[in-house]
């Protein structure tokens, strides 16, 4: 998060982001069906709030990337938001990385592509 603030580029801030997520990812993601099976419960709870404390800190990433590059016209913030949360979340990780087999690379590249395009009408930048 701090390399990413502290970026420049939009483009560069975008990849920190998205790398730096996969790594916590990755220690998270495997622990997804334990927290599914404990949401109706009163341990549930934590992992409720964790889910809105990520929330959080997502809208604070759009503000951040946002004085980068503007968003794209249309999206608001809070759709910024939630699309951030959906895609640097731990259950994209499980789903095509555990899941159907896509590496890390290939998952945060594609990552990178859709936050710049689809947020911020931006071309990735080349492969760095």
């Amino acid at each position: 998060y701090l390399a990413a603030v502290a970026a420049e580029d939009i483009r560069d801030a975008v990849r920190h982001i998205c790398r730096g997520v996969l790594s916590i990812s990755r220690r998270v993601a495997p622990m997804i069906p334990a927290f599914h099976a404990v949401a109706g419960d009163p341990a549930g709870v934590v992992w409720e709030r964790s889910q809105q404390l990520r929330h959080h800190g997502m809208v604070d990433l759009v503000a951040a990337l946002s004085k980068k590059a503007p968003l794209r016209r249309n999206v608001t913030r809070g759709q910024a938001a939630d699309v951030l949360y959906l895609l640097l979340g731990p259950d994209l990780y499980w789903t095509m990385i555990l899941g159907r087999g896509w590496t890390e690379r290939q998952l945060a590249n594609w990552t990178q592509r859709v936050v710049l395009n689809d947020l911020f009408n931006l071309p990735p930048a080349q492969h760095r």
